[in-house]
């Protein structure tokens, strides 16, 4: 969304960003192939697990990065775990060793063990009820949080060198 509230033009010139989901699979795709991280990304959300499997590992490895960026930037990790991007626990913490980023992986790892004392379900979807709860969490999770704000690694460097890079 614009400052004035209405929502932002896709960059392909799509319309706003809730038509984007509307727009066939295949054609959000060609886009994101064709950009770099972040932007690329921005427009990118997965309607299903299957979505996402279908998509290429570098591309899974970015969405995953760019969904930690934008959920504890704008709430912390709690909010990482309690939206949908909670589902990908596993594929970012993957997607952080894949670009090298040990520090924000160690970051994470500490996050998941105070989100979910009893260890992140088996099945990703029970991830909302297996969280623990806010109030439970919040103080220890901020630490982390402050630590994720001091960007400890460049994100954006290192998910583009991963992406031009012959795997």
């Amino acid at each position: 969304m614009t400052a004035s509230g209405n929502c932002r033009p896709t960059p392909d010139g799509g319309g706003s960003q809730q038509n984007a989901r509307k727009r066939p699979f295949a054609a959000r795709m060609r886009y994101i192939y064709r950009m770099q991280y972040p932007e690329a990304f921005d427009e990118l959300l997965f309607n299903s697990k299957k979505e996402f499997d279908a998509v290429a590992p570098k591309v899974q490895t970015a969405y995953c990065i760019h969904r930690l960026e934008a959920e504890v930037n704008n709430g912390g990790f709690h909010q990482f775990f309690l939206n949908s991007s909670g589902e990908y626990v596993r594929e970012t913490l993957q997607a952080l060793s894949a670009i090298g980023a040990v520090a924000t992986h160690a970051l994470l790892e500490r996050a998941v063990a105070i989100g979910f004392p009893e260890g992140y379900p088996a099945e990703a979807r029970q991830h909302q009820e297996s969280l623990a709860v806010f109030d439970d969490v919040a103080d220890a999770l901020n630490p982390l949080d402050l630590a994720f704000f001091d960007y400890p690694e460049p994100l954006a460097e290192l998910v583009n060198d991963y992406l031009a890079a012959k795997h």
